[in-house]
């Protein structure tokens, strides 16, 4: 089976609720801690002078070396990180197993920084989605193969026990297959079974490196199960092989939601709301989250009208439009 031939049908079917409903109690922000900010906006090049796409970039503050922003180049390497206050911070980005860093003091509305990466795994983040057939995925016999379409057909019908059947059966011709470790950690998945899960999708990481479908449906685990740090490290590592899925965005952005990184996981849900294919209603809700979390209540408002807009039959509903009722009069009384 081609990578990606079988289909994600209950990868993200559904979003915990966040308690949003809280957030609208914030009180407004005190002048006295407001602080200058401004951005820095800068390219990652080869030694040679090629463009590094896809390559995370972390800006460490100075003192600490804490991750104060993170986000990932462009196409044409180029890169921006915003809302930064003044101060020393150390730029890092990182591509496959190559690293480069520089320090930036930050003075002002804008910075920019240039920076090179040397080493062959630079270019390889360049080959984005690209199809590709890794060794593992060539150890795989035909037999198992074949069970894993078996499988695939029975899930896009909901029969379950069939498909669990057909997935075991092809693990048994061939422990170590990714996407049948995938498929069975994403039925683990739906039926909130959620150890289960990991252990499946940790295997199948293990199994083939270069599957990114596995790290990512990995990342949605550790999300549900509030291990945010791990989630965002697989889903670097997903996105690495995977940059066009809106499913893996999606996930960091939740991820981020889940470490009280606002401003991050705004941005990431707005990746992954350009790149999905189709309108998906969970991201407004998500990004409602984190738009309260800045306290910004009114584009919250727009967010979670627009949930109930595409999904208002949604089992959430209920509980959005009265999230949406007490954000209103929160800010009706601030006026």
């Amino acid at each position: 089976m081609a990578r990606g031939a079988f289909k994600l049908s209950v990868l993200l079917i559904a979003i915990s609720l966040f308690s949003i409903a809280s957030q609208a109690q914030i009180g407004q922000h005190d002048a006295s801690s407001i602080r200058l900010t401004g951005s820095i906006s800068g390219n990652l090049r080869t030694a040679q002078g090629a463009p590094v796409a896809n390559a995370r970039v972390e800006l460490l503050e100075g003192s600490t070396g804490q991750v104060k922003e993170s986000t990932y180049t462009n196409p044409n390497g180029s890169f921006t990180l915003m809302t930064i206050p003044d101060g020393s911070y150390e730029v890092v980005a990182v591509s496959g197993l190559s690293e480069t860093r520089e320090r930036i003091q930050m003075r002002g509305d804008l910075a920019t920084v240039n920076m090179t990466i040397s080493g062959s795994r630079a270019e390889a983040s360049r080959a984005g989605d690209r199809a590709t057939v890794s060794v593992a995925q060539m150890k795989v016999p035909e037999k198992a193969r074949n069970l894993l379409e078996k499988a695939q057909s029975a899930l896009d019908k909901r029969k379950l026990e069939e498909a669990d059947r057909y997935v075991t059966q092809a693990l048994e011709v061939y422990p170590d297959f990714a996407e049948a470790l995938t498929m069975r950690g994403l039925m683990c998945l739906d039926a909130k079974h959620l150890d289960e899960a990991a252990d499946n999708l940790e295997k199948s990481t293990k199994a083939d490196a270069s599957y990114g479908m596995g790290f990512i449906v990995l990342g949605a685990v550790y999300n549900m199960q509030s291990r945010f740090d791990d989630s965002i490290r697989v889903l670097d590592r997903g996105l690495m092989l995977m940059p066009r899925s809106w499913q893996g965005m999606f996930e960091l952005g939740k991820a981020e939601l889940g470490k009280g990184n606002y401003e991050a996981a705004l941005r990431r849900l707005n990746k992954a709301s350009d790149l999905s294919p189709e309108q998906y209603a969970p991201i407004h809700l998500a990004k409602a989250h984190a738009l309260l979390g800045m306290k910004n209540f009114s584009e919250a408002s727009s967010e979670l009208e627009a949930y109930l807009e595409q999904d208002p039959k949604s089992p959430n509903a209920a509980a959005v439009r009265e999230s949406l009722d007490q954000v209103r009069a929160f800010v009706a009384s601030s006026q």
